[in-house]
């Protein structure tokens, strides 16, 4: 993300044995402003629209991916959350990979830039409580929600 008032839109559906993630960045100048993806067993399959398609493998089939400006370059970075560990796995573009135990099996990944400093912050949900690991704020929880609900991660920043 480019600057903390704007966010990046992340949508996914499930279906069949893949995911759809569709990823629209507006706040990118040098990004084009709509990139599809799928990911399917560890695969991902990205169609850039300036720069066409490119397939990384990067995962296993269980893992939930995560994609989010994770190093503040204003790009979304390829990264999965894995239940089983409780790991995010991040392969992102400036800062390189890195693997952050944060989460357990039952958690709901749900990152966002949530301390306003341009990159996206490592969250789960779990049962009606966010738990935070900002970037430059560190750790927090939050009760908000019940424990059926969905999260919606956004970056709301004043």
């Amino acid at each position: 993300m480019a600057t903390p008032n704007k966010s990046l839109d992340v949508r996914a559906k499930q279906r069949l044995s893949y995911r759809v993630v569709f990823l629209t960045q507006s706040c990118v100048n040098s990004v084009s402003p709509h990139v599809n993806s799928i990911v399917r067993n560890g695969g991902w399959y990205i169609l850039r629209s300036s720069q066409g398609f490119i397939g990384i493998q990067f995962g296993e089939a269980a893992d939930r991916p995560v994609p989010a400006d994770y190093d503040g370059d204003g790009r979304a970075d390829v990264a999965v959350f894995r239940p089983s560990n409780g790991t995010w796995y991040l392969n992102r573009s400036t800062a390189g990979f890195v693997g952050m135990q944060f989460g357990i099996t039952t958690d709901v990944p749900a990152p966002a830039d949530y301390d306003g400093d341009g990159k996206a912050d490592l969250a789960v949900f779990r049962d009606g409580a966010w738990y935070l690991q900002r970037s430059t704020a560190g750790f927090t929880g939050v009760a908000f929600g019940a424990a059926n609900d969905r999260p919606v991660p956004n970056a709301f920043v004043p």
